[in-house]
């Protein structure tokens, strides 16, 4: 058991129920990276946390795995695709750490999905942070071809 007696509870509003984001496009900042293993075993893949920027969903999280070291050479390349497709978003010709990733503004391109029965987010891919003047989609935006953005996953 833990006692609560001494926690201030006046003046503090419950946390409204977090939903999946609307499909769309948002501007976002990759904070954190690692190798992690999968549950299953196998090789580890690289997660990144992406933190939203845009007002209306400002700290929301995403999350975004590349399997750059898989045992199938075509996971790896659409992973490096992938990859590729950051670099380009943040202005990085070459990337030795991920931690270079961090911190640079980019627009993500998010789909609505389903999880264990659960709506649930997935990156389809990345682009260029958007200009200020530029509008935002957030509702039935239509996933990108895997040429319109150089992601293979779309």
């Amino acid at each position: 058991m833990a006692s609560l007696h001494d926690i201030d509870m006046n003046n503090v509003e419950a946390e409204a129920p977090r939903v999946a984001l609307p499909a769309g496009e948002y501007q976002a900042v990759i904070t954190e990276s690692d190798y992690k293993t999968p549950k299953s075993g196998g090789a580890p893949y690289l997660e990144l946390t992406l933190s939203v920027v845009d007002p209306a969903y400002k700290g929301r999280k995403l999350w975004d795995r590349l399997n750059l070291k898989h045992a199938k050479p075509e996971v790896v390349a659409m992973a490096k695709q992938r990859l590729k497709a950051i670099q380009d978003a943040i202005g990085l010709t070459k990337v030795s750490d991920s931690v270079q990733m961090h911190n640079r503004q980019l627009t993500v391109v998010v789909a609505e999905t389903e999880y264990n029965g659960k709506p649930s987010n997935e990156v389809k891919g990345y682009a260029v942070k958007r200009s200020s003047g530029q509008p935002m989609t957030q509702t039935s935006y239509p996933v990108p071809t895997a040429g319109q953005m150089a992601n293979p996953f779309g």
